[in-house]
Order: C-alpha cells, then sequence, then structure tokens
C-alpha cells in the first residue's frame, strides 16, 4: 500500500469518527434548543393563564388608572374612591381616576379599571364592541337584579397590561362586587358574580362596624355642698391601637353580625366613675333610647339619626357636642359640662373580639 493510500483511509476514518461524535452532539444539541423553545413556549402560555381574579392587587400594582362614566353616579363615584383606597391600602400604589372623555388613546395602554352601571363608562361600550376579548357584557337584565360581575382580563390595547371590570346591573350590583375585593386570594377564576344582601345577611364575614357613643359629665362645684353621683359598673373595654374589643358580657358573634354599638357614660370633678355596655347589631335599622343606626355603606361610613338629626359618619369620624348648664341645689351650686360624642372606629376584625 502506498504512502498516499495509506493516508487516505486515515482521512477517511478520522471524517467517520468525527461524524460519529458531532452526529449525537448535533442531536443534543438541537433537543435542548427544541425543549427550551417549548419551555419558553409553555411558560408565555401560563403567564397568560396566570391572570385570574387572584391577580388583584398584584396586577395593578403600577401604571393603573380607574375609569368611570363622565354622568357617573354617586355610588359608581363612590366605588372608584374605595377601590383607590383599597389598592393603596394592599399595594400603596398611586393610581389616578378619571372620567370616560378624559382619556386619551395612550391612556388606554395602562393597567385598567372600568366601573359601570348600565351603561354609563364609554370606554367599557368600546370594548364590548371588540370581538374576541371574553368578556362578559353586563346589562341591566345581566346578571340581573342585584347583581354585579367582578371580571379580570388581558387589556386589549395592551397584552402586557390588566383590565379589570367591576359592573353591576344597578348599584346594589357594584356594592356586591367591592364587597368581595378583599376575598379574592386564591380565586383561579377571571370572572365571578355576586349578589347583594343587606349587611346582616351578609358581606361582611369577618367584619363588622364598631360605633362608640359616651357621654362625660364634668361637675364644677361653684359655692356650697354639691353631691355629685358616682357610677361604677363598665363591662367592656376597647384598644384602638389594636382593634381588640375586651366584652365581660356575651353577644353572638357570627356572620349576621354586621355591627356593635357600644354605650356609656362618665363623671368627673363632684362625682366620678364610669358605665358602659356593648350590644350586637345583626339587623339596619337599629335602634337605642333615641339613637337610630339607619345604614352603612361600602365604605363603612355610618348613617344615623340622633335627636331627630341625620348624622354621617365617615371611618374614623367622631361627632360631638357639648353643653353647660348650671345646676343649684338646696345645699349648692355647680357647673355641669357635658360632652356628648359619637365615633365610627370603621371595620374591625370579629376574630378580636373578645368574651372575658
Amino acid at each position: 500500500m502506498s504512502m498516499l493510500e495509506l493516508d487516505r483511509k486515515c482521512q477517511s476514518r478520522m471524517k467517520k469518527s468525527l461524524l460519529i461524535i458531532l452526529i449525537p452532539l448535533i442531536t443534543a444539541l438541537s433537543t435542548f434548543l427544541l425543549y427550551g423553545c417549548i419551555d419558553d413556549l409553555i411558560q408565555s402560555v401560563e403567564e397568560v393563564q396566570e391572570l385570574k381574579l387572584s391577580s388583584y392587587p398584584s396586577a395593578f400594582k403600577e401604571d393603573t388608572l380607574i375609569v368611570i362614566g363622565k354622568e357617573a353616579s354617586e355610588i359608581e363615584k363612590e366605588s372608584a374612591s374605595f377601590i383607590e383606597e383599597n389598592l393603596k391600602e394592599s399595594i400603596q400604589t398611586e393610581l389616578t381616576i378619571k372620567n370616560d372623555e378624559e382619556i386619551l388613546e395612550s391612556d388606554k395602554n395602562s393597567n385598567l379599571i372600568l366601573i359601570d352601571i348600565p351603561f354609563s363608562n364609554g370606554l367599557l361600550q368600546e370594548l364590548y364592541a371588540m370581538t374576541d376579548t371574553g368578556i362578559e357584557k353586563v346589562t341591566s337584565e345581566y346578571p340581573g337584579k342585584n347583581k354585579g360581575i367582578l371580571q379580570i382580563l388581558e387589556n386589549p390595547w395592551n397584552s402586557e397590561k390588566a383590565l379589570l371590570v367591576v359592573a353591576g346591573s344597578d348599584e346594589w350590583g357594584i356594592m356586591a362586587t367591592l364587597e368581595i375585593l378583599d376575598r379574592l386570594e386564591g380565586l383561579d377564576e377571571s370572572i365571578v358574580i355576586s349578589e347583594f344582601r343587606t349587611p346582616a345577611e351578609s358581606a361582611f364575614f369577618d367584619k363588622y362596624i364598631f360605633i362608640e357613643h359616651n357621654i362625660h359629665t364634668h361637675i364644677e362645684i361653684i359655692e356650697g355642698i354639691y353631691p355629685g353621683p358616682v357610677v361604677d359598673s363598665p363591662t367592656y373595654s376597647f384598644d384602638e391601637t389594636s382593634g381588640t374589643l375586651r366584652n365581660y358580657l356575651s353577644f353572638d358573634i357570627n356572620d349576621s353580625l354586621v355591627l356593635v354599638y357600644g354605650r356609656g357614660s362618665s363623671i368627673s370633678g363632684a362625682g366620678g366613675g364610669m358605665e358602659n355596655m356593648l350590644h350586637g347589631v345583626y339587623q339596619l335599622p337599629y335602634e337605642s333610647g333615641n339613637v337610630t343606626i339607619l345604614s352603612i355603606d361600602v365604605n363603612g361610613a355610618v348613617y344615623l339619626e340622633y335627636r331627630n338629626n341625620l348624622i354621617i359618619l365617615e371611618k374614623g369620624q367622631k361627632w360631638e357636642d357639648t353643653v353647660s348648664k348650671t345646676d343649684v341645689t338646696s345645699s349648692g351650686t355647680a357647673e355641669l359640662t357635658t360632652g356628648d360624642s359619637i365615633k365610627n372606629y370603621g371595620f374591625l376584625e370579629k376574630s378580636k373580639i373578645n368574651m372575658n
């Protein structure tokens, strides 16, 4: 065999060896790249599928607009404010409320929350007119009286953003959707229909409103002897910092408990002590003496009548009145200054009511 033939045979064997090595390597590399692409595709599909109601509020942590109709009703405006506060408290985000006529084309690329009672919101009507969005159209007939729809979907103007529809067949339907905003964690649905029921029937399963009515009288002796009264029968205490209410008597704590009404009085100066008592409220309106608690709105504001006057107390708000008079007895004279106050502490956790 010549040297030339030997060299050709060696080159041929080297090529075969190289092919034996490269073919599995190329196959493995191709498989790796293919599965990598598939993994990326699966991840992309999963990201789309992950847009469920449980994505609220995190999906709206930035670049979010709340949109209502220009002629929106008061309940729609209140609902927008409620959602704004809800998002601020849960994810500390700043957002903007606009009416539909203020919306620019560029605004549509934001995360959007659309609020509507048929058919006040022009932007939502524009969305209804689109095809293949998967949106449920809310009318005065659907989903029906006292019912509303909460739906999350991909923003059709910007697929990287989310869109939340908060719509009701009527005002009660809007309120029904707001009541479940804080209970969306773990909800793997993109849409839910909710029905409004009166507070005593429903909504605030784990929360209640605490209203406290106190009358404090300070007695200042002007002359003589004035026998000031002494009272001493407190039956509850409240820690505003922790929201803990300790009650030494008992009332039922259940899903129907909507409000706890505390009433107390105290005396200082020529006299002293305090007395108070709690009352569980399961149905509104509720009457106690000359106080009638009429209703509670979705923001926790309480509407009540006291001494024939209508009083509206927002969360944390206090109504106060002070009256002074001179009291003359056979043994002495005193100046009596009476401070009357009613405070709404807002929604508190039922789990923090302790019966001792």
